[in-house]
């Protein structure tokens, strides 16, 4: 059945877009007509058979909602109230990214860290509408997330959705909670089992059941418990406990919570929801969330003797991010320039996953990509990522340069096609290409020199936060030839190919490529210019290093040979002569090495 059309204006806001539906009300994203500003609206449906009970009881919604979104900032403000408006709405800020289960539907399951800082941000504003109201609706709809202001700090998390708040003082069952086939995913899968009974005298302690179906719903990316409505509420009344159906890959401490949460027992859960923030700050006090079996993790290097000043030399100013801190440094045994990732509580698994990746990523062995190792120092997680000395970004380098001509840019676009086609045959997740991305160095020399002989290095830089996988990952979904980028980091949804061809239309005009008619590029062929064309407009591809294909059939078209790759690289049957520099001898690839210390899986 068609959605219904939503109206164009109410009061004095444009409706721009449906954001939800209920079957009481609908929220829509909407702008204020006279300033501009952007905020979320919430309507009540007029079309209800009690409409008058139903309209008392949306109003106190928003009265609620805007007592403790002012004093609270994990509760969503209300900005505004047209109760005598047909039909009546009220005002919420905006939350730019959407609830917690959009989330889950673009990512699938969370790991358990991030879980947890999720939770302690909802518990946290639980507290607070405790001494008011008990909520009675929370799930991953009504939890949403807002970027903060700022930078490198994790986003915010903001409750809505209190139609069903229950005031501390007020005896009443559950009349607003009708269970049918096909509901069950909405309120009253994540409610406790003394709501479904319609119990009167609830406490805050049906939220904090809620809160623990809601963190394994994020902790299995959907519904935890299958079956039909019928089914799950005929489990969910029974005294089944769940405790054994919980991830495997769980922390001690976090698993045992998650089990109080979700007693059937009301008298075996936390308290109050203050207890729960106590406990989980104690889950993610310790880095190692008890690990007991952290020998079995091979790729990790055990050095928690070690300090991370006693490992690095810090060379640069830290940035923050819901992960943890990112910082430039010299290992000080070597001198090898690295970049520092200080991950924030990772769980097991989370690192395990990660080792695969940064395996696959130092597997490849392309010159042109980095190696990414992990430790174990005294204060937690630690990953290092190779860096080039005295590297330059490609940006950086674009501005010194401007406009370079094709046939002098001939060996950096071969060097980064080789670079994207490395990625791309490995099925890498982790390098979000743009010229801030790409790493240059040359020891020193003026670009303008060096360029034209291919005498410097080239790195692409990951994006190691990518390679956890959960919703705050920036980097490539699905298969990097033809996946489109992550739309929180590329809102244009481009393949890896069309980027290497937009940072190449960058190195050859100086500017970045607009949205608006593609301009010729000077210095190429008209048939030149319409293969770049052709491809930036998703042509299909060469399925075979597809980045050095399109670069060849340029070159073609330029009436010249493709230059040789870098040094290490195996030749193609097109390449053109070797031409030697002497960066080839200044800057080989750089070896990575690590203290001596005992592997992970030798004896000690």
């Amino acid at each position: 059945m068609p959605k219904e059309p939503f109206p164009s204006r109410l009061g004095k806001y444009r409706i721009i877009q449906e954001l939800g539906r209920g079957p009481f009300s609908n929220t829509y994203l909407a702008e204020h007509v006279g300033t501009d500003s952007r905020v979320a609206l919430k309507a009540l449906n007029s079309d209800q058979p009690d409409f008058s009970r139903v309209r008392a009881r949306f109003i106190e919604e928003a009265r609620i909602q805007a007592h403790l979104g002012a004093k609270h900032v994990g509760i969503v403000q209300v900005t505004d109230l047209e109760e005598d408006n047909d039909p009546p709405y009220f005002v919420m800020a905006y939350c730019d990214q959407g609830d917690l289960a959009k989330l889950v539907e673009r990512v699938g399951p969370l790991p358990p860290t991030h879980v947890m800082r999720i939770l302690r941000q909802v518990a946290d504003a639980l507290s607070y509408v405790h001494q008011l109201v008990v909520l009675r609706a929370l799930k991953p709809q009504s939890v949403l997330l807002k970027s903060p202001t700022g930078t490198g700090i994790e986003p915010i998390i903001k409750l809505i959705d209190f139609g069903l708040a229950l005031q501390l003082d007020e005896h009443q069952a559950v009349d607003a909670m009708k269970i049918g086939e096909g509901q069950m995913l909405g309120t009253a899968y994540f409610a406790a089992p003394e709501q479904l009974r319609c119990e009167v005298n609830l406490d805050c302690r049906c939220d904090l059941f809620s809160l623990g179906m809601t963190a394994w719903y994020l902790l299995e990316g959907g519904a935890p418990i299958p079956g039909t409505s019928g089914q799950i509420l005929t489990e969910r009344l029974s005294k089944a406990s769940y405790e054994d159906a919980l991830p495997e890959e769980l922390p001690d401490n976090f698993r045992k919570l998650l089990v109080r949460l979700l007693s059937k027992d009301v008298k075996a859960r936390p308290s109050s929801a203050q207890e729960v923030v106590r406990e989980l700050d104690d889950c993610l006090a310790n880095p190692a969330h008890q690990w007991t079996h952290l020998t079995e993790m091979e790729p990790v290097t055990d050095n928690r003797s070690l300090t991370m000043a006693s490992r690095f030399d810090f060379t640069g100013e830290s940035v923050c991010s819901i992960f943890g801190e990112q910082r430039p440094a010299l290992l000080k045994e070597t001198g090898v320039p690295v970049r520092i990732h200080k991950l924030n509580s990772p769980d097991k698994g989370t690192i395990a996953r990660f080792s695969q990746q940064a395996g696959r990523i130092t597997a490849v062995n392309c010159p042109h990509l980095p190696t990414i190792k992990l430790e174990f120092l005294k204060e937690g997680f630690v990953v290092e990522e190779q860096m080039l000395p005295e590297a330059e970004n490609l940006l950086d380098v674009i501005r010194q340069t401007r406009a370079l001509p094709f046939d002098s840019s001939a060996r950096l676009l071969r060097y980064l096609a080789d670079a994207c086609d490395a990625v791309i045959a490995a099925e890498l997740i982790s390098f979000p290409l743009s010229p801030r991305s790409v790493e240059l160095s040359a020891g020193g020399k003026r670009w303008v020199d060096v360029i034209p002989l291919g005498d410097f290095r080239l790195m692409l830089r990951a994006d190691v936060f990518a390679l956890f996988p959960s919703g705050e990952s920036f980097g490539l979904i699905d298969s990097p030839r033809t996946a489109t980028i992550d739309p929180r980091s590329d809102p244009r949804g481009l393949s890896l190919v069309q980027r290497f061809l937009r940072v190449a239309y960058w190195i050859l005009v100086g500017n970045e490529l607009s949205n608006a008619t593609f301009q010729p590029i000077r210095g190429l062929t008209e048939e030149s210019n319409l293969l770049f064309r052709r491809y930036l407009n998703g042509a299909t591809i060469p399925a075979d290093n597809p980045c050095y294909s399109l670069l060849k059939q340029i070159f073609q078209a330029q009436g010249m040979l493709i230059p040789r790759g870098y040094e290490g690289l195996p030749d193609k049957p097109d390449d053109g002569p070797v031409i030697q520099g002497p960066m080839r001898e200044l800057i080989k690839p750089q070896s990575f090495p690590h203290p001596v210390t005992p592997s992970m899986n030798q004896p000690k």
